[in-house]
């Protein structure tokens, strides 16, 4: 039995675009954060691909990685998880997705008065 090769989802791979670009975790994250903070701080319900989709942001080095970024703007204390609907996404194929509230952040993220 051959061993599967172990790859690390955070290393930058080939974009497949262009076989000499190369898109890494952080490289991605700078492009993509900006847009999710914005619908963040508007306080609205939204899902991950409305956001991706209305900002046309590019897709991470692998598809899990948008799950990380939504854990990591929670964990900052950003977004929250406000429940659940069907997702618009067209490789879901309606598949329940997660909407998420925006919380009402100061410039330096802290919760606002």
């Amino acid at each position: 039995m051959s061993k599967q090769p172990a790859f690390n989802l955070l290393e930058p791979i080939t974009t497949g675009e262009d076989e000499h670009a190369v898109l890494g975790f952080e490289d991605w994250l700078t492009q993509v954060r900006p847009a999710f903070e914005e619908a963040a701080a508007s306080g609205r319900v939204f899902t991950t691909y409305e956001v991706a989709s209305e900002r046309q942001l590019p897709d991470p080095p692998h598809s899990c990685l948008w799950g990380r970024l939504m854990s990591l703007l929670r964990d900052e204390g950003l977004i929250r998880h406000d429940g659940w609907t069907n997702g618009t996404r067209p490789t879901v194929h309606g598949s329940g997705v997660k909407t998420w509230t925006g919380l009402a952040l100061s410039p330096d993220h802290t919760a606002a008065a």
